[in-house]
């Protein structure tokens, strides 16, 4: 009942948090807080994607002025940006409420039963808690919440007017041709499209300028046709679906369990993306392959590239500063072509369920990595620390047992007069690997290192004034020096 519902109705059906269950959770939290504040930037680069179902408009879903604007010059005879901005809030955004706010598992009644047990179950549930709170800053840099929330329900709406278009008769797209094929509305039971063009000319016809107009014709068209209405609104599903991957049954299930299912989600954490990529994209794709599924590759690709080679252009910049030497080897290793295009593909949302691949081969090659959630900025030392490496939970255990022996070092050497290196200790914050704090941090080191060569300017000017105003000094000292000869100074006779 409470898998089915998500309500709380048994007690004894509930499963009960164990040791097990809290650390697992514990060690995912922490690796989410310490790696995933650059996976908003990941979801940028999906969202082009978009542009095989929607058109341009995808590109203007985080500049709501300029989608506005588009939309308006292109379908503001039949519905206002206003109208189709009120529907997405109020219709499209409701079952998001209601999973934010209403949700039923948001409390669950396993988290309360650790006041009934000893002090290791209450000590575990603090530093979950602490992790929990950690994870919120990270959510906080990286917005991804948001920003897919965003791009899903932008699709959504974004295909109305053009449905509505294809029911007039009125659309034409070269590079979304098969937007509204018979395939795709046959996915949602709809065999007849003409009860379906019907509905759409009937409900969708003479908006008015009411800004809930929209709104109120979706509610009316619910109330009087139920079945063509859920049709519908599981096209628009779909076609974000097509774009933007979302949770399925694959990828919400749990295939192992005891020992299996403690260590399944560690070693697979952040393969979720990779995983519904397999059936969301790859498989449809290679079952019969149109040519949005070409449009979505090439620009998640390019974009996803642009995004690695970003980062990996500020990586060099923040690990190396003004050692020009070191910066450029780096860049000529790690940003080449070939490995440009090869991340680009990996990236990319179609293919990125090929990322299975990739990940033995960056245990073996141990040199570099294509993953957010990675860090490979060195050779490993051996194939267990490569492999460690690869699983960003138990990397992130590393990491955090590291900074813990850096501030314990740093804590019993304070009153010492030498500087102790806090580096480790800094590795745990989320900041460590968000490129805007990176970025930011090497132009500071570069104005800084400006600044320390102006001042060592000036200094190497006042010296030479100063030594310079001592030597015309000694001219006029009144002691007498004997002058030597040409021959003198080069036979060195005194």
């Amino acid at each position: 009942m409470h898998d089915l519902t998500g309500a709380n109705i048994l007690e004894d059906e509930v499963k009960k948090d164990n040791i097990g269950s809290i650390i697992q959770r514990i060690l995912l939290n922490n690796s989410y807080a310490q790696v995933g504040a650059d996976f908003g930037f990941n979801q940028l680069a999906e969202t082009v994607g978009g542009i095989a179902q929607v058109g341009s408009r995808a590109l203007t879903y985080y500049v709501p002025a300029l989608h506005d604007f588009i939309h308006n010059l292109k379908y503001g005879d039949m519905m206002s940006a206003k109208q189709l901005k009120h529907f997405k809030d109020q219709a499209l955004g409701a079952s998001m409420a209601d999973y934010m706010w209403f949700d039923p598992r948001a409390t669950d009644i396993s988290r309360y039963s650790l006041n009934r047990q000893g002090v290791l179950m209450k000590g575990l549930g603090y530093i979950e808690d602490a992790t929990k709170f950690s994870t919120k800053v990270t959510s906080m840099l990286n917005q991804l919440t948001t920003l897919t929330n965003m791009a899903v329900s932008g699709i959504r709406a974004d295909v109305i007017p053009d449905a509505f278009k294809w029911a007039r008769g009125d659309y034409d797209s070269m590079w979304r041709k098969n937007l509204f094929s018979d395939e795709k509305w046959l996915e949602v039971g709809v065999r007849d499209t003409s009860k379906i063009k019907t509905a759409l000319n009937t409900y969708f016809a003479n908006l008015g300028n009411d800004i809930d107009a929209l709104s109120k014709r979706m509610d009316l068209w619910k109330k009087e046709d139920p079945q063509s209405y859920l049709q519908f609104v599981s096209f628009l599903n779909n076609a974000s679906k097509r774009a933007i991957l979302q949770p399925d049954v694959w990828n919400t299930s749990t295939a192992f369990k005891g020992v299996g299912g403690f260590v399944q989600p560690i070693l697979w954490q952040f393969k979720n993306f990779s995983q519904m990529a397999i059936s969301g994209h790859l498989l449809r794709i290679l079952t019969k392959p149109q040519r949005e599924d070409f449009i979505q590759t090439i620009a998640t690709a390019l974009s996803g590239g642009a995004i690695w080679a970003l980062r990996t252009r500020v990586n060099a910049e923040y690990l190396y500063g003004d050692d020009e030497k070191g910066k450029q080897a780096y860049l000529e290793k790690r940003l080449t072509p070939e490995k440009l295009l090869y991340s680009g593909l990996m990236r990319s949302s179609t293919l990125s369920g090929l990322s299975f691949l990739n990940d033995g081969y960056e245990i073996l090659a141990n040199d570099g990595t294509l993953r957010t959630s990675v860090d490979r900025n060195g050779p490993a030392d051996g194939i267990m620390e490569s492999i460690i490496r690869q699983a960003p939970a138990l990397q992130s255990l590393q990491r955090s047992y590291k900074g813990a022996e850096n501030v314990l070092e740093a804590t019993n050497n304070i009153t010492s007069a030498n500087d102790t290196d806090l580096s480790a200790a800094q590795a745990m914050f989320p900041l460590e690997r968000y490129t805007p704090y990176k970025l930011a941090m090497a132009m500071l080191a570069d104005e800084a290192d400006s600044n320390k060569k102006e001042s060592d300017r000036h200094k190497r000017i006042n010296k030479y004034r100063k030594d310079n105003k001592k030597n015309n000094g000694n001219k006029h000292n009144k002691q007498q020096v004997q002058s030597k000869g040409l021959l003198d100074a080069l036979t060195g006779d005194k």
